[in-house]
């Protein structure tokens, strides 16, 4: 699941340090200093220096932080584009399908190597 010598805390750990240099690129983006980006997203200055160090940042102050800047909350969570999170998703949804369907398509026909219909697979049968 982690790696070697890798905790679930060190993983929140990086996860923690790629959002704080998010907000701090996008701070950099909208050309503020942390007074000023304080005041933009409503919080104290010390929130958003506490936050560049990767510390106290919580799910509410994101959500706050993309309202305030139009910045992809899931951007800021996970550094993904919103294009390429949908594709994660989109390949993630075609495997469950394949998953729950044992390898066949709703129509029952066998499930090639990308998910499209294989002629050369036995049609999936139900008793009868």
């Amino acid at each position: 699941m982690y790696g070697p010598g890798e905790s679930k805390a060190s993983r929140a750990t990086m996860v923690l340090l790629g959002v704080a240099g998010r907000i701090k690129s996008l701070r950099y983006r909208f050309d503020r200093t942390q007074e000023q980006f304080s005041s933009l997203v409503g919080v104290a200055p010390e929130t958003v220096a506490a936050w560049e160090l990767g510390e106290g940042v919580v799910l509410d102050h994101l959500v706050r932080v993309a309202d305030r800047t139009g910045a992809s909350l899931d951007w800021l969570i996970s550094g993904l584009s919103p294009e390429r999170l949908e594709c994660i998703r989109g390949e993630a949804m075609r495997s469950a399908v394949r998953l729950r369907a044992g390898g066949r398509t709703i129509d029952g026909r066998g499930v090639g190597e990308e998910g499209q219909p294989d002629a050369r697979r036995v049609p999936f049968r139900t008793a009868q």
